[in-house]
């Protein structure tokens, strides 16, 4: 349980103040224990902080398995990306410190030490380019881009979920209605721009 929790603790502080801006110190204050039990489980920070990172990982190795099917209609397409969206805000709702320090994480560095963001990207790509070789979308459309519109829509709306709490009393997190409402637009707007007709 303890080493659990020092993970837990250590993905929330990473995730708020980054990899610099969190102290050892400050990780096992919060997480109720002392310096030794961090040293004995994961050696030094950076072994802890590798260890949040593995965390991630596994978190998130089915997400596009359940949504990504292959498309034989348009409405195949919105129902693809619409389930891809909803995995995506229920993982973050219910792991809101891993998929927020992966994101910040992957754009901080140049080489993916993040597979998890890393695959997602790419699993969108190969659906795009899927759907582009069987004319489900317009031929005139780099698969890898839409992947990383599509992908930079998401991610924006995570990232800014708190802020957006603060501005217009709503967010992803706590509103259900609010949620489905935002996935549908999301979907609805990109799909429209994206299908041959």
């Amino acid at each position: 349980m303890t080493k659990e929790k020092i993970i837990s603790v250590a993905m929330k502080l990473f995730a708020r103040n980054g990899f610099a801006g969190t102290s050892i110190r400050e990780i096992s204050s919060e997480a109720g224990t002392n310096l030794a039990a961090i040293n004995y489980y994961f050696k030094s920070k950076e072994g802890l902080y590798q260890s949040c990172l593995k965390k991630i990982s596994e978190s998130t190795i089915n997400l596009t398995k359940k949504s990504l099917t292959e498309a034989k209609s348009t409405n195949d397409i919105y129902n693809s990306l619409l389930s891809f969206t909803n995995e995506i805000f229920y993982f973050y709702i219910e792991n809101p410190n891993l998929l927020l320090l992966s994101l910040q994480e992957t754009e901080k560095r140049e080489t993916s030490e993040f597979p998890n963001i890393e695959n997602l990207f790419n699993s969108l790509t190969y659906y795009f380019c899927s759907l582009r070789k069987n004319n489900l979308i317009k031929n005139n459309y780099e698969p890898s881009v839409l992947a990383s519109m599509f992908f930079g829509i998401i991610n924006h709306a995570i990232r800014y979920d708190e802020q957006r709490k603060k501005k217009i009393g709503k967010n992803l997190k706590d509103n259900t209605e609010y949620r489905k409402l935002y996935s549908e637009h999301i979907v609805s707007v990109f799909h429209r721009g994206i299908i041959n007709n």
